[in-house]
Order: structure tokens, then C-alpha cells, then sequence
């Protein structure tokens, strides 16, 4: 191993060679890095444009950019809230925090109703009875073939042909179903 190392026609051969960027435009490594900087410049010129642009017409029409609107008066009704809300009193922000609470609201809703069909259905799809396990399969391979657009149309289509709220069907005291949906006063 020492006369090896020792032996200087191999110390030679032992270092790689130094891969230095050709600046020739045949080379494809300057020409990738060239194209990328080309591309790159002109992306930031189309969004220097873009930006100035909209900066001048929102100038020249006097429309105001920024958050400030969060603060002045929504005016805005909105159905249902957790918190208290006066469209006459509260500003944007309120409202917008509504609405966020609202989507978690449905979303957590979502999520448990979610776990609960699921976890029924796989059991059932796991179940020794023939009966059971041909109904929920059939169910499984249904939904998954239908496009959720289209699941969204028949519903809504389902929904538009049950009575006005007034006139809702009842399901015991606990369920109200109607054109404007289905609604639970245990969960309000």
C-alpha cells in the first residue's frame, strides 16, 4: 500500500479532473444556466408589469388597497353564528371570523359523521352476513363511480324538492328537513 501511494504516476491518476464551466454556447450546462436566467429575468419583468399596473389603475379609480376594510361595518346578514353578530354594528373582521367558525363548526361536524359512516360501513363491508356485505359493497363501489359533482347536483336536486322551512318534514322532535337543508336545534 506505501509503494503504491508513494509511486508518483498514480498520485496523478488518483485526482479526478475539474469539471470548470465552459462559457461556449455549445456546452450544455452554461446554456441550461443561461436559459434559466433569461426565463427567471423575464418572469420578475412580467410581474414588475403586472404589479405597476395594478398599482396605477387602483390609483386612478381611487380604490383602496390594504387591510383597513376589516375594521368599517360589514352590513352583511349572516344565518347562523356561534358567537353574537348585529350586521348594523360588527365590522368585516367579525364577520370573516364567523366564518371561519362556522367552517369548523361543519368541518368537526363533517369529520365525526365522517369516522361514524365509515367505520359502519367497513365493518358491514367486512361482515360474515352475504346480505349485509353485498349492500355496503354495492354502496362502496357506487359512491367511489360517481363523480362528486354530480353526487353535489342530486343532492341539491333532492334538496330543492323538499317543502319550505315552515313546512319541513319532522323526524320526532329532533330533525327538521327542508328546502334550506336539514337542521338539528339540539346542536344550535
Amino acid at each position: 500500500m506505501s509503494q503504491t501511494a508513494a509511486d508518483p504516476r498514480l498520485v496523478g491518476a488518483r485526482t479526478a479532473p475539474r469539471n470548470r464551466l465552459r462559457l461556449s454556447w455549445s456546452d450544455p450546462v452554461f446554456r441550461s444556466i443561461v436559459w434559466q436566467i433569461v426565463i427567471v429575468g423575464l418572469v420578475a419583468l412580467v410581474a414588475w408589469y403586472l404589479i405597476g399596473n395594478t398599482n396605477r389603475n387602483l390609483a386612478a379609480r381611487h380604490i383602496a388597497t390594504g387591510f383597513a376594510f376589516l375594521w368599517r361595518v360589514a352590513g352583511i346578514p349572516i344565518g347562523e353564528s356561534l358567537i353574537p353578530y348585529n350586521p348594523a354594528a360588527d365590522t368585516y373582521g367579525r364577520a370573516l371570523l364567523i366564518g371561519v367558525l362556522n367552517t369548523l363548526k361543519v368541518s368537526i361536524v363533517g369529520i365525526v359523521l365522517a369516522t361514524i359512516l365509515g367505520t359502519l360501513i367497513g365493518i358491514g363491508r367486512l361482515s360474515q352476513n352475504w346480505l349485509l356485505a353485498r349492500l355496503t359493497a354495492v354502496y362502496v363501489e357506487t359512491i367511489r363511480d360517481i363523480p362528486v359533482l354530480l353526487q353535489l347536483l342530486f343532492w341539491y336536486m333532492i334538496l330543492q324538492g323538499l317543502p319550505a322551512p315552515r313546512q319541513s318534514l319532522r323526524i320526532g322532535d329532533a330533525v327538521f328537513l327542508s328546502n334550506r337543508g336539514i337542521k338539528v336545534p339540539l346542536l344550535d
